[in-house]
């Protein structure tokens, strides 16, 4: 007797932005997508991924791609509405394993997760620091990481944007995602 896995999911969220994709924290970001559906896959679980571009764009395929919107800052609640509207919800997917880091993004996605009706697998996801190249303050520093967190909590703010031209190539383009081989 075959028994059929439930699909499983894997949402990626970029952190940081460098002018030209990708930093170190997002090439480390798509090495636990990696790591993750490797492990899950040699379960024999069917496992579908949803990443932000500047993640998406280092993996070998994936099933989503979450590309630059010039006009408006994808936040989280963003990211998780458009992989289950387009990919977990039509794939069948009921867990999802988000790969973030870990102190800033972690509980505002598993919230948003839950929300929409998913199983949160937590995986602790770690290396993921810092970049003082970044073009977002808060991803620069602990100091700017902890003042922007408070600002979230305190009045709702959410990212920032910087238009830089490999977004705006990105979008011109609009890049053809890397499906399954």
């Amino acid at each position: 007797m075959v028994t059929v896995s439930t699909p499983i999911g894997i949402i990626a969220f970029a952190y940081g932005q460098r002018k030209i994709e990708p930093g170190p924290s997002n090439q480390k970001l798509a090495d636990w997508v990696k790591r993750i559906r490797a492990e899950l896959e040699s379960q024999g679980h069917e496992v579908f991924v949803g990443a932000q571009w500047q993640i998406a764009m280092q993996l070998d395929y994936y099933d989503w791609c979450v590309r630059p919107d010039l006009l408006s800052y994808q936040g989280s609640v963003d990211v998780v509405s458009e992989c289950k509207d387009k990919l977990f919800g039509p794939r069948g997917c009921t867990t999802v394993i988000p790969v973030v880091q870990p102190f800033l993004q972690s509980f505002a996605v598993y919230r948003h997760l839950k929300r929409d009706g998913f199983n949160v697998d937590r995986r602790k996801i770690r290396g993921i620091y810092h970049d003082l190249e970044s073009l977002q303050p808060h991803t620069q520093s602990a100091c700017e990481l902890a003042w922007y967190a408070a600002r979230q909590m305190l009045t709702g703010h959410e990212g920032n944007l910087v238009v830089t031209d490999q977004m705006r190539r990105l979008v011109e383009l609009g890049q053809p995602p890397r499906t399954r081989p």
